[in-house]
Parts: C-alpha cells; sequence; structure tokens
C-alpha cells in the first residue's frame, strides 16, 4: 500500500472529504541540482487536493478535524502509471510510423510529424475514455487506513469555513 496523510475536512453520510498536501519527494533526493524534475515539483508542490474516500463499517466513526491516512494499492498505481506514460508513447510511435508508411503527404517529415499529433490526440482521448469507464470502480478509489490523530472536540472557525466550503 502507498499512504498518504490528510485531514477530514467534511463527512457527508458514508463519504468523508480528505483534504492532503502534495509534496515534492526532491528534498530526500541526491540529485537535486542535475534533476528536472526538481523544477515541476517546485510548481506544484503545495497544492491541496480533496479526496472523497469511502466509510467502512469496520472503521471508527471519523469527524471533522481528525488527520487520518489513505493507502491505495502499489498494483494499481503502477497500472496506472504504464496507461499514462507508456500507452500515449507507444501510440504517438507507431501512428507516426504508420502514416510515414502510407505517405499522405509529399514530405516524409511531415508525414511523421503528423502522424504523431494524430497518435497522441487518439491516445489522450483513449486515456479519456479509460478513465470514466472506471471512474467508479472501487478498486481504483483511496481506502482510509486508520485515523492518526482523532479531532479536538472544540472546532475551529477554520476547519467550519473548510466544511462549508465543499
Amino acid at each position: 500500500m502507498i499512504c498518504e496523510s490528510g485531514k477530514v475536512v467534511a463527512v457527508d453520510g458514508p463519504w468523508a472529504w480528505v483534504e492532503t498536501l502534495q509534496m515534492s519527494a526532491c528534498n530526500s533526493c541526491s540529485a537535486k541540482a542535475g534533476c528536472g524534475q526538481k523544477a515541476l515539483g517546485s510548481i506544484f508542490a503545495g497544492k491541496r487536493h480533496l479526496t472523497r474516500v469511502s466509510l467502512a463499517s469496520d472503521l471508527e466513526a471519523v469527524s471533522l478535524g481528525d488527520e487520518v491516512e489513505l493507502g491505495i494499492d502499489e498494483n494499481v498505481m503502477l497500472k496506472g502509471s504504464i496507461w499514462v506514460y507508456m500507452m500515449p508513447l507507444a501510440v504517438t510511435i507507431l501512428v507516426a510510423l504508420l502514416f510515414v508508411e502510407l505517405s499522405f503527404f509529399t514530405s516524409e517529415d511531415i508525414n511523421g510529424i503528423a502522424g504523431a499529433l494524430v497518435g497522441f490526440v487518439i491516445s489522450m482521448l483513449g486515456l479519456r475514455l479509460h478513465a470514466f469507464q472506471h471512474r467508479n470502480n472501487p478498486q481504483y478509489r483511496p481506502v482510509l487506513q486508520r485515523v492518526i490523530t482523532p479531532a479536538v472536540n472544540t472546532k475551529s472557525s477554520e476547519q467550519l469555513v473548510l466544511a462549508q466550503e465543499i
């Protein structure tokens, strides 16, 4: 399981809305200066995400302000990475090669570029279709692992404001 901690900002029947904070792993990496990922990570670091989590009947009830641990299966993350990275790359290359072989245009370079663009668009539409088909699959949803820190009985005004925004 890959785990992430977050704070419960709303409870709605059998669902809890958990706010997580996106962190970059670059601070613990030894290749800080030579990696382009650090620049991308600094752009998106600190971004807040709201995730809807099903409350299982075997877990104790969560309340507003609880710090909880969410988990998702590692195999799901691996399959998702393959879909997001490998499928577009493979489709883009295959369609570009197909366009070069079919010679739609007079220049081989233009055929390759046009094929790559068409392949990329096809792969993005395929990813969108795959995401739409699996949007309600419980296997792809994070699960509540445990309550790390229960909320204090007195709820602060910040927590109430967050709950009202949802």
